[in-house]
């Protein structure tokens, strides 16, 4: 109700908290897979995987500006399982 008194759209905006919630577990130095990866693949430093993971994190702010500024992107598979 808030964001709808707010005149935004819920969906472009639900899209950006879950692209946010999921770079929030990817990203140094609290990432929740980044432990993981590291318990899995224990040959490797953290700060290694911190490295590794940088280009996922900047894909994921790219890909939340791409919904903040084109609101359509989101949109566009929920017009399809309207048809």
């Amino acid at each position: 109700p808030i964001v709808r008194h707010l005149g935004v759209d819920p969906l472009p905006f639900c899209a950006v908290i879950l692209i946010n919630m999921e770079m929030a577990t990817i990203s140094p130095p609290d990432g929740l897979v980044l432990y993981t990866m590291k318990a899995v693949a224990p040959q490797y430093s953290m700060g290694q995987i911190y490295r590794a993971s940088i280009p996922f994190v900047i894909i994921d702010m790219i890909a939340m500006a791409l919904v903040m500024i084109f609101p359509q992107i989101s949109l566009y598979l929920p017009s399809i399982a309207k048809r």
